[in-house]
């Protein structure tokens, strides 16, 4: 049975016997709080506390899959009276996981950022959401952040079944950083920084060879170089050299990730030249793997398609597949974009490729799987899952691990 959050709210303050008791309880359980319903379902309710200050006029409230910051009324929050107490609650499946942020805005913050109409246009809803999040704090009863370095200012849900990111909750944030270079492209034209980092064991030119893209998430955000360390050191992964590209900016990622010859002919003549310089690895594609997500997921299978003569493993995490043709509202181009384009009009040698995506991600099951199913039929090695959760790096880190083990391990 659902529980009613208010009515449990209203009786655990008039237990605690005051409001600063009752916040002392709610520290001690941690938040959010969750309770099974039936049939794998639980329901997990979010308490915002609001302390000091002038009392805002609303608190929204985002969470990954759970809420629509595209929508034309925002989620938000309800207050318990007067109270500084603020609360939010739904049903979802045991597996679920993702981030959320709360947004506490005055009177004046709701008429600038969200006002009548707002969401009328694309632009307006990326207003409206960028200005709410340069208010967004993270959950204070809650440690866990949705990435290492907390930037964000999100905090980290977990339902009771979730599958589990090994390594991601041991990693020692203290250790050594990869080594950084910085590569100077005559093909495309710009600079770049570059991490480049060996997992434990001999070196020797026989070394697999992972390139990440984003790279600066994986290094920055949420490093993976430490993760893979520890299973290097638990035998499910090799020995390898991981090279993590940096995108430099949004433009420069929208140009050179989608498809984009030219980033492979440069990551190919120009960038593994100076980390062979730094590490020997393996000039074998059937050891070399690109791992990537949204874009990057659709880069990595560019290359496979493109160069399978260097590039024979993906990882691919929530693929951008519809590309070039944004989907928008009900209309979308056709399933599988350009990929499937590409799949059905030329020759596809042999590579294997590792495929993730969320189930709340919209269209991207869809052209995900149009793309998994195309490759079937053209007798590549394909491996296909669904993971319960939206598109974002928290979901993605888990799944990034399991699949370059899975192609290498």
């Amino acid at each position: 049975m659902v529980v009613d959050v208010e009515t449990t709210v209203r009786s655990q303050l008039a237990e605690a016997g005051s409001e600063p008791e009752f916040w002392k309880r709610v520290s001690r359980a941690g938040t959010p709080r969750i309770a099974a319903v039936a049939d794998g379902r639980v329901q997990v309710s979010f308490l915002y506390r609001h302390s000091s200050g002038a009392d805002p006029a609303r608190v929204y409230f985002d969470a990954s899959s759970l809420t629509d910051h595209h929508s034309a009324q925002l989620t938000t929050m309800r207050r318990l009276d007067d109270t500084g107490i603020w609360f939010w609650s739904t049903e979802v499946a045991s597996t679920w996981r993702g981030s959320y942020r709360f947004v506490p805005a005055s009177a004046e913050l709701v008429a600038q950022v969200d006002p009548p109409g707002i969401a009328d246009t694309v632009a307006g809803v990326r207003s409206r959401f960028l200005g709410l999040l340069d208010h967004a704090v993270a959950d204070e009863f809650n440690p866990r952040r949705s990435s290492a370095s907390g930037t964000d200012r999100a905090s980290l849900a977990e339902m009771p079944d979730a599958p589990v990111q090994r390594w991601w909750h041991q990693v020692d944030k203290t250790g050594e950083d990869p080594h950084e270079l910085v590569w100077d492209s005559t093909v495309l034209g710009n600079s770049r920084r570059v991490w480049v980092h060996r997992t434990p064991g001999d070196v020797d030119a026989r070394r697999p060879l992972v390139i990440v893209l984003d790279g600066e998430r994986w290094v920055e955000d949420n490093p993976l170089a430490p993760v893979l360390d520890l299973a290097t050191e638990a035998g499910e992964f090799p020995a390898a050299v991981l090279v993590f590209v940096h995108t430099i900016d949004n433009d420069t990622r929208g140009r050179e990730l989608p498809c984009n010859a030219d980033f492979w002919r440069a990551i190919t003549d120009e960038l593994l030249p100076l980390v062979a310089d730094i590490t020997p690895f393996t000039d074998d594609p059937t050891r070399t793997v690109v791992a990537g997500q949204s874009y990057g997921g659709l880069a990595g299978m560019f290359a496979a398609l493109t160069r399978p003569d260097r590039f024979a493993l993906v990882a691919s995490q929530s693929g951008s597949f519809w590309w070039p043709q944004m989907p928008h509202g009900d209309v979308q181009g056709p399933l599988g974009g350009r990929i499937a384009d590409m799949i059905a009009d030329q020759a596809v040698s042999p590579f294997r490729v590792d495929m993730t995506v969320g189930i709340h991600e919209g269209h991207m099951p869809a052209n995900n799987e149009r793309i998994a199913d195309m490759l079937r039929t053209r007798g590549i090695d394909v491996r296909y899952s669904e993971f319960d959760g939206g598109h974002e790096w928290l979901c993605w880190r888990g799944e990034l691990v399991e699949s370059l083990i899975r192609l290498l391990g």
